[in-house]
């Protein structure tokens, strides 16, 4: 059975069309697989993890 494979923050040359922009609507309970670049991921309060979009305002 195939996996529907998803990645956010790079892409994989042989699943170009699975690539999923941060800011996409598409839902990622879709995905069988979610790979997510840990540059995505910064510390937050009290050791939560969160994601951010890039944007390094105050």
């Amino acid at each position: 059975m195939k996996k529907q494979i998803f990645t956010i923050g790079y892409e994989m040359p042989w699943y170009p069309e699975n690539h999923i922009d941060f800011n996409s609507k598409k839902s990622l309970m879709d995905a069988d697989i979610l790979l997510i670049s840990p540059e995505l991921l910064h510390p937050s309060y009290e050791g939560w993890v969160s994601f951010t979009s890039g944007w390094e305002g105050s």
